[in-house]
């Protein structure tokens, strides 16, 4: 890689934290996505394991959906599909995805989803990498029927990552319960769009509906959904965007990390450790 220069130090000491947080979406940031998940096929993979528990009768909701590209490929297998998010940006971008009327049964709903759903009710509910089941299990109790996919990190090393790496059977299911109780208020915490909610795994997610005798399937994978860039200006633009590094060592990292594509781009490797978990809510007794 002779465009990007080499530093003489460990390039580990040169990384202060490369672990960012995503906060707000950018027309950047958006088409980053777009093109890791056409490059690597994320998304496919996801909907072949989502798609067998739809039903083309169900109307589903997505919460936190972001940009829309797992709404896009998901509902097409439904009747109705209203995506939810509470970024502006996001939801613009969406827009602008579906404007050619490729997806005629998915509708946008901005805004944050406790407010926008009240008294609505879904067959299914999809979210990925977004807190909601041990926290918002009432209100998520309340407003669906029959599915609830959560597509959730196995595990997250450094400061969010939980004090035991909680282990469940890759695949159950259970009778029914009163109520699901609260979620553990020592469980670590992160920030999201403002908000503190605690940090859920599949392990600690599969724990919560063990312990209240939820129905559910769980499977763990391994997908790939690394970032392909045109050029190393972009590879530098979204290492700035994404890591906390300092501008000196940029470079460096990059020199570490990139791989060189067959088709002369630049490569950004990333492997998501998922649990994808399908919630039987018919298992769930009414919540009076």
């Amino acid at each position: 890689m002779n465009d990007i220069k080499t530093d003489e130090n460990d390039i580990e000491k040169n990384i202060k934290n490369v672990k960012g947080t995503l906060f707000r979406w950018t027309a950047d940031s958006a088409d980053w996505y777009e093109s890791a998940s056409e490059y690597t096929g994320y998304h496919d993979r996801l909907t072949e394991i989502i798609a067998p528990h739809l039903d083309s009768e169900y109307t589903c909701c997505e919460l936190a959906c972001g940009t829309g590209t797992l709404a896009r490929h998901l509902a097409p297998y439904v009747k109705s599909y209203a995506a939810n998010d509470i970024d502006h940006n996001a939801a613009v971008h969406l827009a602008d995805m579906i404007s050619d009327g490729s997806c005629p049964n998915l509708d946008i709903i901005e805004g944050d989803w406790h407010d926008v759903f009240a008294l609505k009710k879904f067959n299914a509910a999809v979210f990925s990498f977004f807190g909601a089941v041990e926290q918002d299990w009432n209100a998520l109790a309340k407003l669906v029927t029959d599915r609830i996919i959560v597509i959730s990190p196995r595990s997250r090393t450094g400061k969010m990552k939980l004090a035991a790496d909680r282990t469940a059977a890759g695949s159950s299911s259970h009778q029914t319960s009163d109520s699901a109780s609260l979620p553990d208020p020592e469980k670590p915490q992160r920030i999201i769009r403002g908000k503190v909610r605690s940090f859920e795994t599949g392990p600690s997610i599969a724990e919560f509906l063990d312990k209240n005798e939820i129905g559910y399937i769980r499977e763990d994978v391994e997908l790939e959904f690394g970032q392909p860039f045109d050029n190393l200006s972009q590879a530098r633009d979204y290492t700035r965007y994404y890591y906390k590094l300092d501008e000196r060592d940029i470079d460096v990292f990059l020199q570490k990390k990139l791989e060189r594509l067959k088709d002369g781009r630049w490569y950004f490797p990333k492997t998501k450790e998922l649990s994808v978990i399908i919630i039987d809510m018919t298992t769930v007794k009414q919540i009076q």
